[in-house]
């Protein structure tokens, strides 16, 4: 899955995109079980491809939810 948007390319906190993904695209439902899981996914994933941001777990969690009111 690739998500592309052209229509504004600027360089900011990953959380914006990576939340507006996740509660814009998930039933409610869906979303509230397996947020937490998709977000350390994406973590990892970047790590297997060397790319560290250097954001703990809970750190991580509240910015998922800060850009939430953003999306």
């Amino acid at each position: 899955m690739g998500w592309l948007d052209f229509q504004l390319s600027h360089r900011g906190c990953y959380a914006r995109d990576l939340t507006y993904l996740i509660t814009t695209s998930l039933p409610i439902e869906l979303r509230r079980k397996h947020e937490r899981d998709l977000i350390r996914f994406y973590f990892e994933e970047l790590g297997r491809h060397g790319v560290t941001l250097g954001i703990k777990p809970e750190e991580a969690w509240l910015l998922h939810r800060q850009a939430a009111i953003w999306g």
